[in-house]
């Protein structure tokens, strides 16, 4: 976790001028305006979140739905990692704290555990739609009490894009769906094997793209092999599938050397610079991401491709060796929360159900190629024919969460910091496996650990 605000302190006085300026701006509000200050990370000039609310006038709406409310804007511009702890300062203080903002859901139970977001059980159990949410969803934004602390905004699965191009060329069979890890290693060989220009493979291992290395290159993999993170109260950390998850990565970035180099891979745009820039040159050949990924091919993204679905592909992980379960996937994504501090608590959920409602809730989820949260969505026609839908949620069978512990932040930021130490070369898989160990055990205590 000291690592991750290390990461952060260059950001914060940055963030301490937005709170100046959203104070400038809330006072130059009428004195009987309620304002709903909104706290979101931001993307870049072409965020996805804010063109949905500049297009489909989401802001606008509501305002004028509710004479008197103002939606105060306040991005958060930063990487993944560094918006959890930019979050965090902002939610400590009743004088930072935003009314609404936009949590990754893989801190509700610590967020929830530091009395940071208000529960909104009593809210959902009055709102119609909340019915509409897959169960999968509900359970991310629950806290280690069972209870409720977000509207999920989104959830997703995780798998293999690949283009068709560089993999033909390869003399791979497409449409292209491994059985096993082995699989995947051998395609990526004949790959490099055909052409030393193209990178084979991009796993994320950039600590400083936060809990995307966690959920997309460690836990895709160790759960693949039939582990999982914590079982039955206790963390995992020691165990052949642990080791073996270092061993790919290392076989990836070290032994056999498939993937970009150091330099893109260590940096906090890779994955744009890897899926917006390589995969449409035909410069990189497969990378294990979220279904999020095609965000950057969409009209609206950085990186438009027409008639995608004959371009790129999107295979199911295979689990290690194949066979019953034959494909592995970790459902994530964001929600809609509210501070402990508000004062508006009653007015936040109201713009949050409205966000949240059929229309608005599916029209955002085609912003940024993620799966609406919502079961009904499908009868959206435009989402029913979004590209890579059908896989998307064909690929959601045998589905993991997240660990719902308090302590799991903390875990998720050593797992980062290995896996990049790992694949720069500085820890063998052995030694991976043993500061694992090491460090997890000194987050939660030895006797919340086991070994298989």
């Amino acid at each position: 976790m000291a690592r991750t605000r290390l990461r952060a302190l260059p950001l914060i006085a940055a963030a301490l001028v937005a709170f100046a300026f959203a104070g400038q701006a809330a006072a130059q509000k009428s004195a009987k305006d309620v304002v709903l200050k909104f706290t979101y990370k931001q993307n870049g000039a072409s965020d996805p979140l804010e063109k949905w609310l500049k297009d489909k006038k989401i802001i606008e709406q509501f305002e004028a739905a509710n004479p008197g409310v103002k939606v105060q804007l306040a991005p958060i511009p930063s990487t993944e990692g560094d918006y959890a702890t930019l979050l965090a300062l902002q939610l400590s203080s009743v004088k930072t704290a935003p009314d609404i903002f936009m949590e990754d859901t893989y801190m509700t139970a610590t967020d929830a555990a530091s009395g940071y977001l208000a529960c909104l059980d009593p809210y959902l159990a009055g709102w119609s739609d909340w019915a509409k949410y897959l169960d999968g969803t509900k359970a991310a934004v629950k806290g280690t009490d069972g209870k409720s602390y977000g509207v999920p905004i989104s959830t997703d699965s995780r798998g293999l894009w690949y283009s068709y191009e560089v993999l033909q060329a390869a003399g791979v069979k497409t449409p292209w769906q491994p059985k096993s890890w082995e699989e995947i290693l051998d395609t990526a060989r004949k790959i490099k094997k055909h052409d030393a220009s193209v990178a084979p493979i991009y796993l994320i291992v950039g600590a400083v793209n936060g809990e995307g290395v966690t959920m997309q290159t460690f836990d895709m993999l160790l759960y693949g092999t039939g582990d999982t993170m914590y079982e039955n109260g206790k963390w995992l950390v020691k165990s052949k599938g642990i080791l073996d998850t270092f061993r790919f990565i290392d076989a990836v970035y070290n032994k056999e050397k498939l993937s970009v180099g150091l330099d893109v891979a260590l940096a906090k745009d890779s994955g744009s610079q890897v899926y917006a820039k390589m995969f449409p040159k035909a410069k990189a050949g497969i990378g294990l991401g979220v279904c999020t990924t095609s965000g950057n091919w969409v009209p609206t993204g950085p990186a438009p491709i027409a008639d995608v679905e004959k371009v790129f592909g999107f295979a199911a992980m295979p689990t290690q060796l194949g066979g019953k379960p034959a494909t592995v996937n970790l459902c994530g994504g964001w929600s809609w929360a509210i501070s402990q501090y508000s004062k508006e608590k009653d007015l936040a959920f109201k713009f949050i159900a409205f966000c949240g409602n059929k229309e608005n809730a599916t029209a955002r989820s085609l912003y940024d190629g993620r799966m609406s949260p919502r079961s009904d969505s499908i009868s959206i026609d435009e989402y029913a024919k979004r590209p890579f839908i059908k896989e998307m949620v064909a690929n959601m069978a045998n589905s993991f969460v997240r660990p719902k512990n308090e302590s799991y932040a903390m875990v998720s930021t050593q797992v980062q910091a290995i896996v990049e130490e790992l694949a720069s070369g500085s820890l063998t898989p052995e030694q991976a496996m043993a500061q694992y160990q090491a460090r997890i055990t000194n987050i939660v205590g030895k006797d919340k650990t086991f070994e298989k």
